[in-house]
């Protein structure tokens, strides 16, 4: 809401922004855990080279000290690990995914095929031919459709995408693929440098706002 309001600024609209809660800031949302300031909502900045709120975090205080990147090795020794790294995750329905030999190969598969699609929405919106407007969530469906029609494994491949489609909401910082448009998809721009977990995100929105 509030990057909208600003180009329509730009463009010499005059905007009211209206806050659902009695906090700015959409999801992100920082709340107190005793003395301890914990993220509810965004925790990570992705991207350290060319980005401007890098250099408000820095200014802020609010990067975490030793700055230390996450890896199998350090990942593996944070509770509810396993000695691969790999870590405990579950399906919706409560089913344990082990991530076991036997479904490393289609694991394999469907995130390539999921993140193939990514790049195929970002070169549809690049090239803004769309005739009518899709949601990422639609564009995701569709191709998924025609991928499982060749897979005997269908079962198994459904919810591999269903935990990747979590994993993407949770990056995107949607409740589903269907609230984020495939045009809109295209006009992201990944920055090079760190991702780097911050102590509290919602003070760069105070401090912009």
């Amino acid at each position: 809401g509030i990057a909208a309001a600003l180009e329509l600024q730009r463009k010499n609209v005059v905007v009211v922004v209206l806050e659902a809660r009695d906090v700015a800031g959409g999801r992100v949302r920082s709340a107190s855990l005793a003395s301890t300031k914990v993220d509810m909502g965004a925790h990570w900045l992705h991207g350290t080279e060319g980005n401007p709120l890098w250099d408000m975090a820095q200014d802020l205080q609010l990067v975490q000290q030793p700055l230390v990147k996450p890896d199998l090795v350090s990942v593996s020794r944070l509770p509810g690990y396993g000695d691969d790294g790999l870590g405990d995750h579950f399906y919706t329905d409560g089913m344990p995914h082990d991530l076991l030999h036997h479904v490393y190969d289609a694991e394999a598969q469907a995130f390539e095929f999921f993140d193939g699609v990514l790049e195929e929405c970002d070169a549809v919106a690049r090239k803004g031919c769309q005739q009518e407007e899709e949601s990422l969530g639609e564009y995701m469906c569709k191709r998924q459709k025609q991928f499982l029609e060749q897979r005997p494994d269908c079962v198994l491949m459904q919810r591999i995408f269903a935990w990747r489609e979590r994993m993407e909401q949770l990056t995107v910082g949607c409740g589903s693929l269907k609230e984020v448009s495939v045009s809109a998809w295209g006009c992201y721009e990944e920055l090079d440098g760190d991702d780097v977990p911050l102590i509290e995100f919602h003070a760069i929105v105070r401090h912009l706002l």
